[in-house]
């Protein structure tokens, strides 16, 4: 076996972490006699392409154990592309006539379910499903062409884009343009709230929220029935304000926690959905199709021919804090804007240089960043100190190491020993409870009769302001060790054209908890360049009506706000009556 494995199970098997970007940099280095060249093309949706060149340990005679992390190393990273990127197809060349290759494939096919219908897809074959309904919904329900994976001798070189001209901040410009005589409503959908923000006249006039938990539905109507009728509030409210009725909006804008394509939710692999997922099983994929077309169920709310218009929470935050900072800085969102929101998950935005968000993925939760901490993969993934994924299983996602789900656990990691106070405290107030599942004890946040997950959350972020601990504090800085780490991810394969993230959320309200997140990052990258989305960014009328507001926050309802600004951006360039 080579050092480099040898070196990265031994860490992984005393509980330390084993980052991604750190396993290929080291294997990249490895010389031609003890490895083999791995290039991989991926054919992106749009009929792009991109190129990666990967290097694998010539593993063929190594034990079980130091090839299952080879391989797993192969599988995590195709992973990883095939979660932000989507895709078409991938090709991987074998020029060096490694008999290993024939290995990856079959372990690829297998472990993807390439030839499984989707409800019998499981870990990485999720990220199939979401490919798969990504093409319906680009290329049409009846498209024949369906993702592939084939082993080629050679690639030919890559085809080199076109640079896009910037127009980003014509885009971000426009959003803010001309509110004055619109009606707007924009909502925020979160996997523990419902955010809705309402605009008259350019002015902000109405905030509502509402507590939810969807991830413990059984139907689609349980998502689909509470947004109707929170729209009706809204409408309701407007109506009141304006003596209208019976009341249509100028726009909706909304941002939704999965995967969507041209105003359609395609994604549907999603912690949110999974009690819908695990109750329906094979029927789960035609009543999907029902929330798909939400903003088919919320046209008659808006006036003929205009718009709803709905974003991932992701690319909202992204076009969010482009607009605002467009007003004061210009040139500072020529490139392009990249955020990301730090909440129930982690969400992932991009908007291009060119003003455009991409259609792909971009489930950067996903990412296998951590190869390492093999104690924490022993629990189930609902137990707080596990480190599998809710939805897929597989471990060292970044589901569990930013976001809510990160907090809990690195308090349950590091607190019982350091602070054994606080973990009294914890249980005290019904925060964490042990319940035995499947013959083990685990530590659990309870939902129900009362959600504490917001809670929960609140009181750790409140600890790191007041509390002082190094062991409280490390908590939020290894989250932002992770923000980086992620980076780094993100720039191999996503190649974003801006390195400033911007990050929106809960986690990041309180100054204190974002301080510490930028001092583990920076402890990792000295580069890392992290922006917080709070009272600062607020540029725009609206967002600095929202600063001032004596009961609401920015961290909170920004990209409610952000998906007012982005029904407005619908109306001025695509609205068939506002360009009558």
């Amino acid at each position: 076996m080579d050092t480099h494995t040898t070196a990265f199970i031994t860490a992984a098997k005393k509980g330390q972490s084993v980052y991604i970007p750190d396993v290929r940099s080291s294997y990249l280095a490895m010389g031609q006699e003890e490895s083999f060249s791995l290039p991989v093309a991926l054919t992106l949706v749009d009929g792009g392409e991109r190129r990666f060149d990967l290097r694998l340990p010539r593993f063929g005679k190594y034990g079980e154990e130091a090839k299952g992390f080879v391989v797993g190393f192969f599988l995590a990273e195709l992973y990883n592309m095939l979660s932000s990127l989507g895709g078409r197809a991938i090709r991987i060349a074998n020029p060096d006539k490694a008999p290993e290759v024939d290995e990856l494939a079959l372990a690829f096919r297998k472990e993807f379910g390439v030839a499984e219908p989707r409800h019998k897809r499981r870990g990485y074959g999720r990220s199939l499903n979401v490919i798969d309904r990504m093409l319906q919904a680009l290329d049409g329900e009846d498209a024949a062409e369906r993702f592939s994976f084939t082993i080629v001798d050679t690639l030919p070189q890559p085809r080199r884009g076109e640079e896009s001209e910037s127009g980003a901040v014509e885009v971000f410009r426009a959003a803010a343009h001309g509110l004055e005589g619109k009606t707007i409503l924009g909502m925020d959908i979160g996997g523990t709230d419902i955010k809705l923000a309402l605009a008259i006249d350019a002015q902000l006039v109405s905030f509502r929220e509402y507590d939810w938990f969807p991830a413990s539905f059984t139907d689609v109507a349980q998502l689909i029935d509470p947004i109707v009728e929170l729209v009706t509030a809204m409408a309701a409210d407007a109506a009141a304000r304006t003596g209208t009725a019976p009341f249509l909006f100028d726009a909706i804008g909304m941002c939704f926690p999965d995967v969507v394509v041209n105003d359609k939710i395609v994604g549907g692999e999603v912690f949110k959905t999974r009690g819908i997922r695990d109750a329906l099983g094979a029927d789960y994929d035609a009543a999907f199709v029902k929330l798909t077309d939400l903003n088919t169920i919320l046209q008659p709310f808006v006036k003929p021919g205009c718009p709803v218009g709905i974003l991932n929470d992701g690319p909202m935050a992204a076009f969010t804090a482009g607009v605002e900072t467009a007003v004061a800085d210009s040139d500072s969102v020529r490139n392009g804007v990249f955020a990301y929101t730090l909440g129930t998950e982690l969400g992932t935005g991009y908007v291009t240089r060119s003003g455009t968000v991409p259609a792909i993925p971009l489930e950067v939760y996903n990412f296998i960043i951590d190869l390492g901490s093999w104690p924490e993969r022993q629990y189930e993934p609902d137990d707080l100190r596990s480190i599998n994924n809710f939805n897929t299983r597989l471990p060292g996602t970044l589901q569990k190491f930013a976001c809510q789900s990160g907090v809990f656990r690195l308090a349950l990691r590091y607190l019982p020993s350091a602070r054994p106070d606080l973990i009294a405290a914890m249980k005290e107030k019904g925060f964490v409870v042990e319940m035995e599942y499947q013959g083990q004890v685990g530590f659990y946040v309870p939902t129900a009769p009362r959600d504490m997950r917001k809670p929960f959350l609140e009181y750790m972020m409140a600890l790191a302001e007041t509390d002082g601990d190094p062991a409280v504090t490390r908590i939020f800085e290894e989250i932002g060790v992770a923000l980086a780490v992620t980076g780094e991810e993100i720039d191999w394969i996503v190649q974003p054209t801006v390195a400033r993230r911007t990050l929106f959320g809960r986690l990041v309200k309180r100054a204190a908890c974002f301080d510490c997140m930028c001092q583990g990052a920076l402890s990792r990258n000295p580069a890392a360049d992290l922006a917080v989305a709070d009272d600062g960014i607020a540029e725009t009328p609206l967002m600095q009506a929202l600063s001032k507001d004596t009961q609401f926050t920015v961290a909170q309802f920004a990209q409610a706000v952000g998906a007012v600004h982005y029904g407005n951006y619908l109306l001025n360039t695509q609205c068939s009556i506002c360009h009558q």
